[in-house]
Order: C-alpha cells, then structure tokens, then sequence
C-alpha cells in the first residue's frame, strides 16, 4: 500500500506539474494573444486614418489637376469667340477716308485701295488694328491663365507636401501605439 500510495502522489504531482505547466503555457500564448489583439487595435486607428487622409488628398490633388485641364480648354474657347467677336466688329467699323472698296472684276472679290498712296490690298484695311489689338489681348490673356495654372500648381504641391507630413506625423502615431503596446523602440531600431 506504500509503494501504491507513493506512485500515486508521484503521478498526481506529475499531472499537477503537467496542469500548471500547460496552464502557464496557456496564459503565455493568451498574454501573446492579448498583446497581438492590442497593437492591432493600436494600429487600426492611425491606418485608416491615413487611409482616409490619403483619399480625401487625392481626391483634392484630382479635382485641381481637372480644373486645371478645364480652365485651360474653357480659355481656348472663349478665346475663339473672343477673337471672332473682336474681328466682327472691327469690320463693321467705317472705312478711313484714304481707303477705298473696290470689288475686282476677274475674281469678284472685295479689294481694298488707298487713294493717296494708290495701293491696293485685300486685306480689309482694319485687320492690322485688330492684329495688333488681338495680340496685345492674347498676351495680357496668356498671363492671366498662366498665373491662375501657377497658382493650382502651387496649391497642388503643397497638397503633395501635406500628404508627406501628414504620413510622416501618423509614422510617429503608430510607432508610439506599438511602443506603448509592445514596448519596442523604434528610434533605436531605425538607428541600428
């Protein structure tokens, strides 16, 4: 009976040493468990955060990048009627005195003669006004939309340098969740 009473305290110890040790293998894989599910709600926020950032910035870089596009297509356009508009109505202006319209017999078209020089054109006496004119206004134009497209472009760059301070502060974020989590510094890593 002693012998009996003995292997069997020495088995009850043996599986309350197997007990405590699975159990403390238990609580080391739970504490694992735990501290996983803690950096992953630690990250989870400052990654969607930056997700959304990145996003709502890229939408923002999308949008001016089409106003651009549009702003310069809307200025061709308006050009044209511009230009169209401006010839009209230099060519409903009267004649100077010193010009004369003639209508020329073999082609039928209109020509143009000045009375005191004797020279003739075809080209309506006017169209060098409105030449220069056009220029002058194409230019003052050109240099209006280029300083609009510089501005877009600048404001466009300085969403690109949002993004990469906004990346680089939630880089912080994250990396102080995961130290207070886990208890891993960076800053020492990375200089490694």
């Amino acid at each position: 009976q002693r012998v009996f009473r003995f292997h069997h305290a020495r088995r009850v110890l043996r599986n309350l040493a197997e007990q405590q040790k699975f159990h403390q293998n238990m609580s080391e894989q739970q504490m694992l468990w735990r501290r996983r599910q803690q950096i992953q709600v630690a990250t989870e926020i400052p990654d969607s955060q930056v997700v959304y950032c990145h996003i709502m910035l890229r939408k923002e870089m999308q949008e001016t990048e089409r106003q651009m596009e549009d702003e310069l297509v809307e200025y061709k356009g308006q050009w044209e009627r511009f230009a169209k508009k401006s010839h009209k109505e230099m060519l409903k202006r009267p004649l100077k005195p010193e010009w004369s319209e003639q209508v020329d017999a073999e082609t039928g078209k209109k020509m143009y003669m000045n009375i005191i020089t004797g020279h003739i054109q075809h080209a309506h006496p006017n169209m060098s006004n409105i030449r220069k004119y056009l220029a002058t206004e194409e230019k003052r134009h050109q240099e209006a939309l280029e300083n609009r497209q510089e501005s877009l472009r600048a404001y466009r760059d300085q969403l690109i340098q949002q993004e990469v301070v906004h990346r680089s502060e939630f880089v912080k974020v994250y990396e102080e969740a995961l130290r207070n989590v886990s208890g891993i510094d960076f800053s020492k890593r990375s200089s490694e």
